[in-house]
Formats: structure tokens, sequence, C-alpha cells
């Protein structure tokens, strides 16, 4: 190199490696090499927020500045009361945690018995504690029972008593509570369908009546349909189940807006990768499970 000559060194370095529970934002994440003087920002992942600290480094000379971002779950904090009942926190109310209703005696639950701490909040509706009651009792033969009624109440007795020339064999009485067979049927609903690139929560064998379960999607997609989905009254799920698909234009990428996983009303602006022309509206918004007014085309400028 000749006296006095002004030498530039150009380093390309590899990713910054992230700090818990955080990742690189934007399209920073889809790269693996980056020019010196390069600044990228990392965003907590879902169920984290900020606990303070810049989220942007910066590449000089070849190596990355530290990483000052901090992420902590997120804390849904205690829920409202529930009347004829109780709910407890077995390991806290932060994100992935579950609380439990316990109804008092004499109640029993209705919409399951737990809820999930999610990263928006707690999931579904919180579960209702209902008096319990009971269908008239079965029938016997040569006799009948007093008093008859469509619906009885929790611990109400009815009485048996047999006919001219028959003998009651056991009890004479039958109490309505929570344990015996002496009251309405349980409706109860078989796992919902698992959905591709999604899935749902609380995971559970069996689902008891009004029981709501929550679909979320896979980073990168959005949701298409009803998030939830309840326990009904014939043992199904009702609605139908959503969908997730990703928002993506052949030969086009995101520019700028919002990132997955996509809310109602999010809104981005896509572009044609070099050498394509967009044909469309590049600027999108998340309307009831569908990108509005409709995905771009990007077709070749030759």
């Amino acid at each position: 190199v000749p006296k006095n000559a002004i030498v530039l060194y150009f380093f390309l370095i590899v990713r910054p490696v992230p700090g818990p529970n955080m990742d690189l934002k934007g399209n920073d994440i889809n790269l693996n090499t980056f020019p010196s003087g390069t600044t990228v920002s990392f965003a907590c992942n879902v169920g984290y927020t900020s606990k303070g600290g810049s989220p942007s480094i910066t590449c000089t000379n070849g190596n990355w500045s530290a990483v000052k971002l901090e992420c902590e779950r997120k804390n849904c904090g205690a829920l409202t009361e529930v009347t004829n009942g109780q709910i407890d926190y077995p390991d806290g109310t932060q994100f992935g945690d579950k609380a439990v209703v316990t109804c008092n005696t004499g109640y029993i639950p209705v919409g399951g018995t737990n809820v999930i701490c999610m990263d928006g909040g707690w999931s579904g509706r919180l579960p209702d504690c209902e008096v319990v009651t009971c269908a008239p009792p079965p029938d016997i033969k040569n006799g009948d029972y007093y008093e008859i009624k469509d619906m009885y109440s929790y611990r109400e007795v009815v009485m048996y008593s047999c006919k001219t020339g028959a003998t009651l064999s056991g009890s004479r009485s039958r109490t309505c509570s929570e344990v015996v067979n002496f009251y309405f049927a349980v409706v109860t609903c078989a796992k919902p369908p698992a959905i591709e690139n999604g899935d749902y929560s609380p995971k559970e064998d069996v689902y008891s009546y009004r029981e709501v379960v929550m679909y979320s999607c896979q980073a990168g997609y959005t949701l298409g349909g009803s998030r939830s989905r309840t326990c009904s009254e014939d043992g199904s799920f009702k609605p139908e189940a959503p969908t997730c698909y990703e928002p993506r234009v052949a030969n086009g990428r995101w520019m700028s807006g919002a990132r997955p996983p996509y809310t109602e009303k999010s809104t981005v602006t896509l572009e044609c990768n070099p050498g394509y022309i967009m044909r469309g509206t590049s600027t999108q918004t998340c309307e009831n499970g569908s990108w509005a007014p409709g995905l771009p085309i990007c077709e070749s400028k030759s």
C-alpha cells in the first residue's frame, strides 16, 4: 500500500445473537449477514414485553454493540371474583399460567374450569358457577314418587312409595345433588379439530358445556374466521374452525406496517421484488380474517 494512502475496510458480519425471549424485527429476521454500520432492532417474542433498554444495536468494525433490551413474561393480573366460587392461580398470573375456578357446594362450573393467560390477556370467558338443578328422577315399576315437577333444586328430596300389594326395596328418598344420578345429563365435547399452521388452547381430553377454546396462528400467519369456539348443547364445538394463512405475494415482500400475529385492522404495505411491477393495492388491512381490498399481484416487467 503506498505511503499516505487511505485504506477502507468493509466488514460483513453474521447476524447478531438476540437476548432471551426476543428476535430480530422486520425484514432483518430473514438476513444472515450485515454490512458494517448497520443498525437493527429486536422485539420481544409473543407473551413477553419490554422490561427496558434500547431495542437497537449497531455493527461497528465487524462487531455488534451489546444488546440492552430485556424481555419479561406478560402478566395478566388477577381476574374479577366469581359469584358462588373462587379462583386459584397454581403457578401465578403470567403468560402461560392457568386460573382455576372452584365452585361452592351446591354449584357447578359452566364453561369449563380454567382460563389461560395469553399474549392479549386471559383466554375466553370466565366460567360461571351455577346452582345445581336436577331433572325428574327415574320412575319405578309399581310405584311413584312425590313431588312431581319439571325441575328440582339442589338438595331437594323426592319420596318414593309403592302401589298397593308392592313392597319398597331400597331407600325411600332420593336427593338432588352434584354426585348422584338424580340430575341433568352433563353435555361434553371431544377435542376440537386442529388447524394447519396454528393451534388452540386450553388442551383437554374432554370439554364441558359452554367451555371455550381459543385459536392462534404461528408467526407469519393470520387467522381467518372466528378466534374462539364454544362447546355447544349438541356436544360439538361451534362455529366452524378458523384457518390461518400467510399474507405473502409471489415475487413480492413486506415493506412496512404490522408484523405477525396479525389482528383485526392490522395494516401492512407490500412491494414487488426488483424486475416486477404491482397490479393492485400495496396497502392491505386485516378485516374479518381476510386482507382487504385483496392481495395484489407482482408481474414481470419483461
